[in-house]
Protein backbone atom coordinates (compact mmCIF):
# COMPACT_ATOMS: atom_id res chain seq x y z
CA UNK A 1 0.00 0.00 0.00
CA UNK A 2 1.37 3.43 -0.14
CA UNK A 3 1.74 6.14 2.08
CA UNK A 4 -2.48 6.95 2.51
CA UNK A 5 -4.00 7.41 6.02
CA UNK A 6 -5.46 4.17 7.46
CA UNK A 7 -9.08 5.77 8.23
CA UNK A 8 -8.71 6.44 4.27
CA UNK A 9 -8.00 3.27 3.20
CA UNK A 10 -10.51 1.87 5.47
CA UNK A 11 -13.65 4.82 4.50
CA UNK A 12 -12.78 3.96 0.55
CA UNK A 13 -13.25 0.53 0.72
CA UNK A 14 -16.29 0.52 2.76
CA UNK A 15 -17.78 2.78 0.02
CA UNK A 16 -16.30 0.79 -2.52
CA UNK A 17 -17.93 -1.84 -1.08
CA UNK A 18 -21.41 -0.09 -0.85
CA UNK A 19 -21.80 -0.22 2.61
CA UNK A 20 -23.04 2.27 5.28
CA UNK A 21 -21.15 2.52 8.70
CA UNK A 22 -24.55 1.41 10.49
CA UNK A 23 -23.75 -1.71 7.77
CA UNK A 24 -20.66 -2.10 9.02
CA UNK A 25 -21.34 -1.25 12.68
CA UNK A 26 -24.03 -4.29 12.67
CA UNK A 27 -21.89 -6.40 11.02
CA UNK A 28 -18.74 -6.28 12.98
CA UNK A 29 -20.27 -5.43 16.63
CA UNK A 30 -18.20 -2.11 17.07
CA UNK A 31 -19.61 1.36 18.15
CA UNK A 32 -20.13 3.42 15.34
CA UNK A 33 -18.05 5.94 17.32
CA UNK A 34 -15.17 3.64 17.16
CA UNK A 35 -15.65 3.05 13.45
CA UNK A 36 -16.12 6.62 12.39
CA UNK A 37 -12.55 8.04 14.69
CA UNK A 38 -11.46 4.68 12.31
CA UNK A 39 -11.89 6.12 9.46
CA UNK A 40 -10.95 9.76 10.04
CA UNK A 41 -7.71 8.35 11.73
CA UNK A 42 -8.93 10.32 14.77
CA UNK A 43 -6.47 9.42 17.77
CA UNK A 44 -8.30 11.47 20.41
CA UNK A 45 -11.07 9.62 19.77
CA UNK A 46 -10.03 5.79 19.76
CA UNK A 47 -9.60 3.11 21.96
CA UNK A 48 -6.32 2.63 24.19
CA UNK A 49 -3.87 0.75 20.98
CA UNK A 50 -4.61 -3.06 22.55
CA UNK A 51 -7.76 -2.55 21.50
CA UNK A 52 -7.91 -0.61 18.86
CA UNK A 53 -5.67 -3.15 17.15
CA UNK A 54 -7.91 -6.03 17.36
CA UNK A 55 -10.61 -3.49 16.61
CA UNK A 56 -9.45 -2.64 13.52
CA UNK A 57 -8.15 -6.20 12.30
CA UNK A 58 -11.63 -7.62 13.03
CA UNK A 59 -13.26 -4.45 10.45
CA UNK A 60 -10.20 -4.99 7.98
CA UNK A 61 -11.10 -8.59 7.94
CA UNK A 62 -14.66 -7.50 7.05
CA UNK A 63 -14.21 -5.14 4.84
CA UNK A 64 -12.21 -8.16 3.06
CA UNK A 65 -9.07 -6.41 3.40
CA UNK A 66 -5.35 -7.79 4.45
CA UNK A 67 -5.33 -6.69 8.28
CA UNK A 68 -1.46 -5.45 7.79
CA UNK A 69 -2.22 -3.11 5.09
CA UNK A 70 -4.44 -1.18 7.81
CA UNK A 71 -2.23 -1.72 10.80
CA UNK A 72 1.13 -0.98 9.46
CA UNK A 73 0.12 2.39 8.58
CA UNK A 74 -2.08 2.80 11.56
CA UNK A 75 1.11 2.44 13.41
CA UNK A 76 3.09 4.53 11.43
CA UNK A 77 0.27 7.34 12.51
CA UNK A 78 0.04 6.43 16.17
CA UNK A 79 3.84 6.79 16.31
CA UNK A 80 3.90 10.37 14.70
CA UNK A 81 0.67 11.66 16.94
CA UNK A 82 2.32 10.23 20.39
CA UNK A 83 5.55 11.55 19.73
CA UNK A 84 3.77 15.54 18.60
CA UNK A 85 1.32 14.95 21.59
CA UNK A 86 4.49 14.29 23.79
CA UNK A 87 6.62 17.09 22.30
CA UNK A 88 4.12 19.80 22.57
CA UNK A 89 3.49 18.51 26.59
CA UNK A 90 6.93 19.12 27.30
CA UNK A 91 7.97 21.88 29.86
CA UNK A 92 10.99 21.88 28.10
CA UNK A 93 9.97 23.32 24.44
CA UNK A 94 13.56 22.86 23.05
CA UNK A 95 13.37 22.84 18.99
CA UNK A 96 15.13 19.03 18.93
CA UNK A 97 12.98 16.35 19.57
CA UNK A 98 15.69 13.65 21.99
CA UNK A 99 15.06 10.29 22.61
CA UNK A 100 14.54 9.13 26.30
CA UNK A 101 18.45 7.84 26.20
CA UNK A 102 19.49 11.31 25.06
CA UNK A 103 17.18 12.71 27.66
CA UNK A 104 19.12 10.15 30.39
CA UNK A 105 22.34 11.43 29.22
CA UNK A 106 21.76 14.76 29.77
CA UNK A 107 20.37 14.29 33.09
CA UNK A 108 23.22 12.08 34.51
CA UNK A 109 25.56 14.14 33.01
CA UNK A 110 26.85 10.60 31.35
CA UNK A 111 29.34 11.65 28.28
CA UNK A 112 29.71 15.32 29.02
CA UNK A 113 32.84 17.15 28.10
CA UNK A 114 32.73 19.34 30.66
CA UNK A 115 31.53 22.16 28.16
Amino acid sequence: MDDKKFGDILSERRKRLGLSIDQAVSATKLRPQVLEAFERSDFKSMPPKGYAQGMLSSYARFLRLDPRDVLEPYFDQLYLYERDRDFANRSDKSSRYESPYEISRRRTGIGNTGR
